[in-house]
């Protein structure tokens, strides 16, 4: 995004563009773009070209996809499309594109009554061979037999304690296992289902595990043929490409080969309830952890239908208004009773047609339950009768009107799902992209109209009777009562089927793993489209950034649009942080600007952030520099945004928030400590790969030790040790938050980083040295102890695991790091696909070089295995050590690497970029060279650096698997070392 340059209309109502005509067209000013709807006349496809300047090009498609059922299909068949189509037959043309292609995304996502596939580049020709290679996808998959077995399920004959067992097996499969092993994923899925069990909002798109094996080939192929028709599809254009091209491409190619359809794809709507349902769903835990204080509680209200809009938005309102900060009265309520440790994943949710409200409480006793619905309701009741706080709505709308205002990153997503979430309803898709002026509309009737907001309230939610109550209950017996079914299940099933059929199961079996092994063939690769190493652009985007120094202050300035927001974040080193404070350093980072002041309380505070800023965050930033990743610099970060006539107010705020922090309030210090643990625990297994690798990097710097001492399992440790002996704890907690705070004020060295107006950028200069007094305190550096401590273990209630290696390398700037960079791309999605996505079925595996911190770590997301995957660890080195590159394989590979360097920068990535640039010495020079030098690769420094680095470095390993007790006792039956299994 530019900037407002003016656009000229291209297109009228009426005119016929490739077979496209344009039913409407429209300038969008708060969007910055102007928009055409068309129609294809022969196919009856759907399509929104928004013309903008933005370089960033988008294009998606969409269909209406109701679930049937609880086997996932929608959600298997959007995996299988993009394994092979008719005139891409290779095995899987979507990664053969992750590979090699310049794409800012490439992706596909199932949502619970549609699925969409978008892609992004900056390349033109890029650009449109993604919009070729998704239509056939889409349009003409080849979606075979073997394609559903390896995406979906099969069946499989596996040796286990001496017999022959009966097995399930697929990617989909393996990633559902892993959402229903979370509580927060059990959570997300019943939200919806438990209101509106009648509709397609009742049935799991994603895919049950115990349902997904029900899934037959037949049904499957049919439902594609059912949803997948131009006529249900919904084309979305977004950018500064020329259009024509793309049309052309679009109807010439694929959709004049259809003739329109007329569809009858309505969705049955849920009867309303005449009085509410309550119910108990259990979730796993470990069978002996203690259980007395791990139940949640949400109550869930169907709300209105998502294109009533004017109520859309009102709702939108009232979750600002009840939950978005510690003021917020709903959020304060439920804290303040201290029946839970903190709020379950809870607001206003429009991404479907019928809306609903969601709000609970996770970390009380099962005994409280009753209690958590009535707070809420009697809350919102309250809250309705006495009246809404004026400041508090204008809060709302204010955080809203920045949303509507933000350049965020990935914008062309936003902008996407903005359209969708009202066209696949048959409404006005270019609602949300007018969000400014329907909130002043709301605004205007709020301000107008007496109890405007408090009449919504009452209707949606006091005196809604439509609503569930759900208690997720601990259960200690859940994932081995879960797998005792199963394997009885399996028992019977095989006991069941002939000797005939057994064998077919291991035919079937083995020859799909046969395809899986076999290469695609030259020819068969040569059908994709491909960028030419001539297609890139020799130089990398940069934008003008400036940097001075005002006292012991260095201010970085970038000039890139921001559309009237102003971005400002602050780093204050605190390299000399004794080693004995790293805990609760930990802690401070999290709750230093939640604590209130001296001068106003911690509820007051977040009013004033709401009502003027866009949101005040902090974190420790703890990496290496570009030239030497064992550089040892950790930075307190704060971020903050906010409009530009309120940059004055943010000032002041950031000011009191930093020098005036009070860490006294000793119920506020335990709120926050159980809030932090129960939100860190309920995060692992959803993100268990990085979890992982950030505990089996832990010994191999200083920062990833501090990284994960303050961010890790350590640290949940840490507040599970805090929690439990709050009160003998707490006088130590405080003196040491305030030594931190000292500590941090007095830092020689604050940088701030800045986007917004001249005049502002100009008050930094007598700001920023009011918060570092430059007298900074000398401790002595800690000393790491390097001895790996051996394989570890973490046991968590999960029928999956999580794994992961991690190597100690080079820095960026050494001779060796652009082979490396290259060869993780390489590996991900080659050899780690393959071995372990493909053939072994997990849902993610994937190596990664760390530029600042000098690791290459191997890792695997939501995977059946544990031993097999650290053998294919092993055998990658191996691989790439022998590995011969052809030269276009080579050329295709570092194009797309060449992806994680050159992406567009948004705002909000462009002020903390600039930071963590100057911070970690990431000069425009150094990076520019590590560029050429990635291009230049020859398959000579590729071995060198292969041979130099990953040559038996499997000694070198630094492992750590998170997984259950089953799978972690059947991996150290087989491996050597075992696995040191520890507990959180």
């Amino acid at each position: 995004m530019t900037g407002k340059e003016l656009l000229q209309i291209i297109f009228r109502k009426g005119d016929l563009i490739n077979n496209f005509e344009v039913i409407n067209s429209e300038v969008l000013e708060d969007i910055m773009c102007i928009s055409y709807e068309m129609i294809h006349k022969k196919s009856g496809a759907k399509l929104i070209y928004l013309q903008t300047n933005d370089t960033e090009n988008l294009f998606s498609i969409a269909f209406r996809t109701f679930p049937v059922d609880d086997t996932g299909l929608p959600h298997i068949l959007e995996h299988t499309v993009l394994c092979g189509s008719k005139r891409y037959p290779v095995k899987d043309p979507f990664v053969e594109l992750l590979k090699t292609s310049l794409a800012t995304f490439l992706n596909a996502m199932t949502y619970p009554d549609k699925t969409v596939y978008p892609c992004a580049s900056t390349n033109e020709q890029d650009f449109l061979n993604l919009v070729r290679v998704y239509c056939d996808a889409v349009f003409n998959p080849l979606i075979t037999k073997e394609h559903f077995k390896q995406e979906g399920h099969h069946f499989n004959i596996a040796e286990s304690d001496g017999e022959e067992k009966l097995t399930v097996e697929g990617v989909v499969y393996n990633e559902m296992k892993g959402v229903y092993s979370d509580m927060d994923g059990i959570i997300g899925r019943e939200e919806s289902r438990s209101i509106m069990p009648e509709t397609i909002y009742g049935r799991d798109s994603g895919g049950n595990p115990s349902s997904i094996p029900d899934l037959t080939y037949e049904k499957f192929k049919r439902y594609h043929s059912k949803y997948y028709h131009p006529s249900n599809s919904y084309i979305i254009i977004y950018g500064s490409f020329e259009i024509a091209k793309t049309l052309q491409l679009l109807d010439e190619e694929f959709l004049n080969r259809f003739n329109a359809l007329k569809l009858n794809l309505c969705m049955p709507r849920q009867p309303r309830w005449i009085k509410p349902v309550r119910k108990s769903i259990p979730y796993p835990v470990l069978a002996d952890e203690k259980n007395e204080n791990k139940t949640a509680t949400t109550i869930n209200f169907l709300t209105n239908p998502i294109t009533d809009t004017i109520t859309s938005l009102s709702m939108a309102v009232l979750e600002m208004y009840l939950l978005d900060n510690a003021s917020s009265p709903l959020k304060k309520a439920l804290m303040d009773s201290k029946l839970g440790e903190a709020l379950t994943s809870s607001g206003y949710a429009d991404y479907q047609h019928d809306t609903f409200f969601t709000v609970g409480l996770k970390g009380i006793n099962p005994r409280d339950n009753h209690k958590i619905e009535k707070i809420i309701l009697d809350t919102c009741k309250n809250e309705a009768m006495k009246g809404f706080d004026k400041n508090k709505v204008d809060a709302a709308f204010h955080k809203l009107f920045i949303d509507s205002k933000e350049i965020q990153s990935s914008y062309p997503l936003t902008i996407m799902e903005r359209v969708y979430d009202y066209w696949l309803y048959d409404s006005d898709p270019l609602t949300l992209l007018k969000l400014n002026n329907y909130l002043k509309e709301l605004k205007f009737m709020v301000d107008s109209k007496s109890n405007f907001l408090e009449n919504i309230l009452l209707k949606q939610i006091v005196n809604n009777k439509h609503y569930c109550t759900i208690s997720f209950l601990p259960d200690p017996d859940y994932q081995s009562r879960t797998d005792e079914e199963f394997e009885t299940k399996m028992k019977s099933l095989k006991a069941s089927m002939s000797e005939e059929n057994l064998l077919k199961i291991k035919s079937e079996a083995k020859r799909l793993e046969e395809l899986q092994s076999k290469p695609n063939s030259p020819e068969t690769l040569k059908t994709l489209p491909r960028l030419k190493l001539s297609d890139i652009n020799k130089e990398a985007y940069n934008y003008p950034v400036k940097i001075r120094n005002a006292s012991t202050t260095n201010i970085i300035t970038s000039d890139i649009f921001s559309n009237g927001i102003s971005y400002l974040d602050l780093a204050f080193d605190v390299s000399s942080l004794p080693e004995e404070l790293f805990n609760a350093m930990a802690l401070f980072k999290s709750i230093f600007l939640k604590m209130g002041t001296d001068k106003h309380s911690y509820t007051q505070m977040a009013e004033l952030e709401a009502s003027y800023t866009g949101g005040i965050a902090s974190s420790l930033v703890s990496d290496g520099n570009f030239d030497n990743f064992e550089a040892y610099n950790p930075f307190v970060t704060i971020y903050s945004k906010c409009l530009e006539e309120n940059f004055e107010k943010t000032l002041s705020i950031l000011n009191e928030n930093i020098i005036h922090c009070e860490f006294k309030d000793i119920k506020r210090l335990r709120e926050l400590v159980l809030q932090k643990r129960t939100n860190l625990k309920s995060s692992i297994l959803s993100a268990g790969s990085s979890y992982a690798v950030m505990y089996a990097s832990k010994y191999l710097t200083k920062n990833m030790y501090l990284s994960e001492i303050t961010n890790g399992i350590s640290h949940l440790r840490y507040l599970n040790t805090l929690a439990e002996n709050f009160d003998g704890e707490k006088e130590k907690l405080i003196e040491n938050l305030y030594k931190i705070k000292s500590l941090m004020l007095n830092s020689n060295s604050l940088t701030a980083s800045f986007i917004g107006t001249n005049k502002h950028n100009q008050m930094l200069d007598s700001w920023t040295p009011t918060l570092s007094k430059g007298s900074e305190i000398n401790n002595p550096v800690f000393k790491l102890n390097s001895t790996l401590p051996g394989p570890k273990a973490i046991l968590m209630p999960s029928s999956i695991s999580y794994n992961s290696a991690v190597l100690k390398t080079v820095e960026a700037s050494h001779p060796h790091a652009p082979a490396l960079f290259l060869l993780s791309h390489f590996l991900t999605f080659n050899y780690l696909w393959e071995e372990i996505r493909v053939k072994k079925g997990a849902y993610g595996a994937s190596t990664a070089y760390s530029m600042l911190n000098g690791t290459l770590s191997f890792s695997t997301y939501r995977d059946p295995c544990i031993k097999e995957s650290y053998d294919t660890f092993r055998k990658s080195l191996d691989f790439i050590c022998s590995k011969h590159f052809a030269n276009e394989e080579l050329e295709l590979a570092i194009i797309g690497s060449l992806k994680k360097i050159d992406k567009p920068v948004r705002p909000e990535d462009a002020v903390s970029l600039s930071l963590n640039r100057h911070l970690r010495n990431s000069t425009e020079n150094l990076r520019a060279k590590f560029r050429t030098d990635l291009l230049s690769l020859n398959e000579g420094k590729i071995k060198k650096a292969a041979e130099t680095i990953l040559k038996n470095a499997e000694k070198n390993f630094s492992c750590c698997t998170i997984s259950g007790k089953k799978q972690l006792e059947k991996a150290n039956s087989e491996l050597n070392p075992k696995l040191i299994i520890e507990t959180i």
